[in-house]
């Protein structure tokens, strides 16, 4: 997207490779109980952040619910041009929506089972290929 424009410019699909089928939309005029079933056990895309120290883009992905009642999450690295450099799994006990870029990686509220407390990680978004 052209900021000073807001038109876009071009088109790049990046899609998860933990996500096998295609991610439906909700329509808008869903009642709650159907829009929080959806989210609950549907795959997602849930938002696209930008980290300018490292120039890269984390486009943050809600999996399926599996067998454990649990929904893993995972960021997909992009860099400059879009280009996917790689994905990262987080283990479920992470809250995805929440994330908030730092200059050394991304903040993730980590679910917990005291309510007066909440607890943050800061993960690592360097991704090294095999």
């Amino acid at each position: 997207m052209d900021v000073s424009t807001n038109k876009i410019n071009d088109r790049h699909y990046v899609k998860s490779n933990h996500i096998d089928k295609t991610v439906n939309l909700i329509p808008r005029d869903s009642d709650f109980e159907r829009i929080r079933l959806h989210y609950t056990n549907e795959p997602s895309y849930v938002n696209i952040l930008y980290n300018p120290t490292t120039k890269q883009y984390y486009r943050l992905v809600s999996h399926e619910l599996n067998s454990k009642s649990f929904k893993p999450s995972s960021v997909i690295i992009l860099d400059e041009s879009l280009k996917s450099v790689g994905e990262i799994v987080l283990p479920p006990k992470y809250f995805i929506k929440s994330a908030q870029i730092f200059k050394n990686g991304m903040m993730v509220y980590r679910y917990n089972n005291l309510e007066s407390k909440l607890t943050y990680d800061l993960i690592s978004t360097e991704f090294k290929s095999n």
